[in-house]
């Protein structure tokens, strides 16, 4: 739903999504990213449906933007928009299969999308589990924190334990000086 700014239902705007929308990103031009558990979207009364696998991209109006579609395979907990337009998605999801490429592309539970959708296929942390929260520090350096307990970044060797909470430099590298290592999931 969106609100006018005096708290009312703006009628105008109905996504109509199937399931639960956890995650909304703004974009500068006004459009918004939605990512969740849903599999379709059905706006402002449209007669059918529109397959959006947990992530999609809103028009200004409500109506989904028909050229973003990363389909990934699995729910999207967290979207982060950075100031050079890529997206950073954080979830449950082991592949995507952007905007109908011929083949699903492994991407353990984060990835970083290019604005049009496409994958951004030099950045792989592989985290073992989801990734439940993202945050981007000022530098450029991305925050993930989860209920995951390693990470395997850009098809590295061997993985690297950091358990629940990690720093990760641009280029999805894992910054092994930041080490809190707390003893539970982190969320926020």
């Amino acid at each position: 739903a969106r609100l006018t700014p005096s708290g009312a239902l703006e009628p105008s705007f109905d996504p109509n999504v199937s399931d639960w929308v956890g995650s909304i990103a703004l974009q500068p031009d006004g459009k918004m990213l939605i990512g969740g558990g849903f599999l379709a979207l059905q706006p402002n009364g449209a007669s059918s449906s529109t397959s959006r696998q947990c992530i999609a991209r809103l028009n200004a109006d409500g109506t989904v933007d028909s050229g973003f579609d990363p389909m990934p395979d699995n729910s999207v907990f967290n979207i982060l928009l950075q100031p050079d337009g890529k997206i950073l998605l954080g979830g449950v999801f082991t592949t995507l299969r952007p905007n109908g490429a011929p083949a699903q592309i492994p991407r353990s539970r984060i990835a970083r999308l290019a604005a049009d959708g496409s994958l951004d296929l030099s950045f792989d942390p592989s985290a073992n589990s989801d990734v439940i929260s993202i945050a981007r520090q000022p530098n450029g350096q991305i925050l993930i924190g989860g209920a995951f307990s390693t990470l395997k970044p850009n098809g590295a060797v061997s993985t690297i334990s950091k358990p629940y909470l990690a720093r990760l430099n641009t280029d999805g590298t894992v910054d092994e000086t930041f080490d809190p290592r707390p003893n539970n999931r982190v969320y926020s």
